[in-house]
């Protein structure tokens, strides 16, 4: 059975590495492409050329039936969806498309990248781990296989003491960041019996990204005296892979999930057509994901 791997990764989270690794498989490389077309792995001046040609190569490589891995850092859901429907289209219909998620903790990655010859801007890397969408199944794989992860769920304890000192300085909560969180939790368990180990768990580290991305400035850049977490549902996402190790694979990208897309509803409410809206994101994550934000929403709102 053929193989399509797509990996999806932060610059230092060891995607070469474990693209490497895979036995039989042929590499194409977005980094070796800038190399070898633009003399240099970091240009990022001819984006188009690169992708372009890094397209090609995979897809033809498919076509010939070799098992092939796209490795780039790949943190938007739309473009992964859009290439992954140009697999589809070549009608390989025993090909298996698995995506390689390196959810290596975001410090590990600053570390690697700080100790490499050539090394990535750290601003650019708190760019991408801003924007990062975690993979869902939902995007079309037959499979996504979590790798670089570090198990700390038994930190869990001192990572909300931890919150609990961290102060939201907005109007909009009372509570400090750790205080919300268990509040939170908390009324989950108080108004909905049924929830499971999923729920429970999203609920509580629903808001852990707001601890490496609170600013004091509005979205551009206009200093503020009240504390704004730009991005913090993306960032806790990924950050969430370090406290779910307890839990199966698909609980942990349920649980990302969620977290991801938890501060949705607010935007169903600003949005100029509430209904479309939420037919639209109900048709990317699905109706069970969405009623699941939905509680998450809730118990979110009842913990101010």
């Amino acid at each position: 059975m053929p193989m399509f791997y797509m990996m999806v990764g932060l610059p230092g989270s060891g995607k070469s590495f474990t693209a490497e690794s895979i036995p039989n498989a042929v590499v194409h490389s977005s980094d070796a492409i800038r190399a070898e077309v633009l003399g240099d792995e970091n240009d990022q001046t001819q984006q188009d050329l690169v992708f372009q040609t890094l397209h090609k190569r995979v897809l033809q490589d498919l076509v010939d039936g070799k098992d092939v891995v796209y490795d780039a850092t790949n943190i938007n859901y739309k473009r992964r969806i859009g290439f992954l429907n140009r697999v589809r289209a070549l009608h390989k219909h025993d090909l298996r498309t698995v995506c390689l998620f390196m959810a290596t903790p975001y410090e590990v990655c600053l570390e690697r990248n700080n100790n490499r010859e050539r090394s990535v801007p750290e601003s650019v890397i708190q760019r991408m781990y801003f924007k990062f969408d975690v993979p869902m199944m939902a995007e079309g794989w037959d499979e996504i296989r979590i790798v670089g992860d570090e198990d700390r769920h038994d930190q869990i304890d001192t990572l909300m003491l931890r919150l609990s000192k961290l102060e939201h300085d907005n109007p909009h909560h009372e509570y400090t960041v750790g205080q919300h969180s268990m509040t939170a939790w908390q009324y989950l368990i108080s108004h909905y019996k049924d929830a499971d180990a999923v729920l429970l768990r999203a609920t509580l580290l629903h808001d852990i990204g707001k601890e490496k991305t609170k600013v004091f400035h509005d979205i551009k850049g206009n200093p503020t005296e009240i504390a704004h977490f730009y991005h913090h549902e993306r960032a806790g996402a990924y950050d969430s892979f370090c406290y779910t190790g307890d839990l199966s694979p698909n609980q942990r990208l349920t649980v990302a999930l969620l977290i991801r897309w938890h501060m949705w509803p607010y935007a169903v409410e600003k949005s100029d057509n509430p209904s479309k809206t939420v037919s639209k994101i109900k048709r990317l994550l699905g109706n069970d994901i969405w009623n699941q934000v939905m509680v998450l929403n809730a118990c979110d709102r009842n913990a101010h």
